[in-house]
């Protein structure tokens, strides 16, 4: 057998490094990185920050630019009054022309929105002060950012900091990246970083290379062994393959029906593949609810709140029922079969303890692999089990109809009993039945 070193990679399997926040030089790293790579990098017009996407960068010049929301309105400056800050930070109070009332009429303004350079130049002629000095006065708390100035302590002015601009707070407080695409992409560029400074491992005298994920055979593993990362990169494709189809959805000629049709064959068969092997949580499960809505609103023309609240197109339960497919065939493969083998030994060493999400855990209540087996065995019990998520589904109308559909002489051998319009197991038939018992004695 050949071995490729150009295409094997090492991976060091352990928790990922604590690296801390991002750093302004790691987004500066970042973005000549993502120019080398041709990836996107968006610039604000206005401000010159920038952004991995188009949709990142539109946000931030809606809500928080302050070079494009906080532009000082210039009227004719009759005097410069004061100044306030560091030579490289100044703020100058500013008086300007016209028939105002002082507090109107008086400003403190940022000496780079300012257009007067006579009048600041005769007023450090004049005032008598340094120039190349700070100017701070005692007894006053200012912002650095906007030069809001109180006397009334240090918490008027954390209060004003912390407010939004829009309700009389700092105007000129530049955003925090936490939590944005920006940050998770530069976090992820350190984690790489710290990943290719581990031990080599060589391979006929080459050193391989290090890396802190792979794909194979079309799933993301990671070093730490993250269970979200697959998902989030399915939902990363199949978002690209919806805008591709983006002229399907605008096509007034074309029906929602056949749209939604396309939508499922063409977007969702993307997203859920490899979906068996998710641990679907309930964190999961609402981002791709949140996914799905915001996807069907494009399609449909409906709010998004209304396609997550009544979807027209149900992508929640259509996951257990794929999942609980890809089981029964597995169960129902050869001993030998690789995976039946690790499906099994899973089912007997956590003795259906399983984690939340876990494929198993979808399962009917079972103990071994060999009582997991048995049930898969019969086809039509596993098949109404299958179906039984999907609203309307021939497994939700057999648990509606009559008993006789199922196969008794199996549930009844492994322990099940029939009441109240399902089976249910022995333990918990003896439970039910005891205050019964009691209270008719």
């Amino acid at each position: 057998m050949e071995i490729s070193i150009a295409k094997t990679k090492v991976l060091h399997v352990k928790p990922l490094a604590e690296l801390g926040a991002p750093a302004e030089e790691d987004y500066d790293s970042m973005w000549e990185s993502r120019a080398k790579q041709g990836l996107k990098v968006v610039e604000c017009e206005f401000c010159d920050r920038k952004f991995p996407s188009v949709a990142g960068c539109a946000t931030h010049e809606r809500l928080h630019c302050p070079l494009r929301h906080n532009v000082i309105q210039q009227w004719d400056v009759e005097e410069i009054l004061d100044v306030r800050g560091k030579p490289d930070a100044r703020f100058f109070r500013v008086k300007w022309k016209g028939n105002w009332s002082e507090e109107e009429g008086q400003q403190w303004v940022k000496e780079s929105y300012l257009d007067a350079i006579k009048l600041v130049d005769l007023f450090w002629a004049h005032s008598g002060l340094d120039r190349s000095a700070e100017r701070e006065v005692a007894g006053e708390w200012r912002c650095l950012q906007c030069g809001w100035i109180t006397k009334k302590g240090n918490g008027p002015l954390k209060t004003h900091q912390k407010k939004a601009a829009d309700k009389g707070g700092c105007k000129e407080k530049v955003v925090s990246r936490a939590g944005s695409r920006a940050e998770k992409v530069a976090a992820r560029l350190m984690q790489e970083e710290a990943q290719s400074r581990l031990p080599k491992v060589f391979c006929e005298g080459e050193a391989l290379e290090n890396v802190l994920s792979f794909r194979y055979p079309g799933s993301e593993i990671q070093a730490d062994g993250d269970e979200q990362l697959d998902p989030v990169r399915r939902m990363d494709l199949a978002k690209s393959a919806f805008f591709d189809l983006c002229h399907v959805w605008e096509a007034s000629s074309v029906s929602v029906n056949l749209k939604l049709r396309i939508y499922a064959f063409g977007v969702i068969s993307i997203l859920t593949y490899g979906c068996e092997a998710w641990l679907l949580t309930d964190q999961l499960m609402g981002k791709l609810a949140n996914w799905n809505a915001r996807c069907l609103a494009r399609i449909t023309g409906r709010e998004v709140h209304e396609e997550h609240r009544s979807p027209t197109f149900e992508l929640i339960p259509r996951l257990p029922t794929r999942r609980a497919k890809w089981l029964g065939h597995v169960l129902r493969s050869k001993e030998s079969h690789l995976v039946r083998r690790l499906v099994c030994a899973q089912a007997d060493q956590l003795k259906g303890s399983y984690q939340q999400g876990h494929v198993l855990a979808e399962a009917p209540c079972h103990s071994s692999s060999a009582e997991l087996v048995e049930m898969v065995a019969d086809r039509e019990i596993w098949r109404e089990h299958t179906y039984s998520e999907l609203p309307g589904g021939p497994g939700a109308k057999a648990k509606a109809g009559a008993k006789g559909k199922r196969s008794e002489a199996f549930m009844v051998a492994n322990g099940y009993f029939w009441q109240n319009g399902t089976w249910i197991r022995h333990q918990e038939f003896e439970v039910q039945t005891a205050p019964q018992q009691q209270q008719q004695q």
